[in-house]
């Protein structure tokens, strides 16, 4: 591996050690130099800031902003949003294997930040048409989970 991506990683002082011996944040960062061996145009990224402390997060962050920076394309897979929002341009959502949604993190929020899901438990089922402005999406022990964006017009 180069020196140049060593040190741009902070891994000149580790160098000789043994994979096992590094610590997570250690590792995370020597994967991110390792994928970047061949100077790829794109890097795909699995969870990259698992595990990793608020310094090894920020650190990582930036890495990745510098990359963006030089024009790699990185397709990033992670469960935390507020990572996804501050490091992605684009996004793709996933559900069962489907892409459900694609587009700008502006995109997504404007579309799902009124979103108001409702559990009701009634002695008896409701009928799912007997609301004109909500949605039945789930139904978990006794409840029905319904989802509406204008609460007051799903409840009538």
């Amino acid at each position: 591996m180069n020196l140049e991506l060593l040190n741009t990683f902070g891994l000149i002082s580790i160098k000789n050690k043994q994979y096992e011996q590094l610590s997570t944040g250690q590792k995370r960062r020597l994967h991110l130099a390792l994928a970047l061996v061949n100077d790829p145009k794109v890097i795909f990224l699995d969870e990259p800031t698992a595990g990793l402390d608020v310094e090894g997060r920020i650190a990582l962050h930036q890495a990745i902003r510098d990359l963006k920076k030089q024009g790699k394309t990185i397709i990033l897979a992670s469960h935390d949003m507020a990572e996804v929002e501050a490091l992605c341009d684009r996004i793709a959502i996933l559900k069962g294997g489907t892409i459900v949604f694609t587009g700008t993190t502006e995109e997504i929020t404007s579309i799902y930040n009124n979103v108001v899901n409702i559990y009701v438990k009634t002695l008896k089922p409701i009928s799912n048409s007997s609301f004109k402005y909500i949605k039945l999406i789930n139904e978990e022990s006794d409840y029905s989970i319904y989802s509406t964006s204008n609460v007051q017009e799903g409840l009538f």
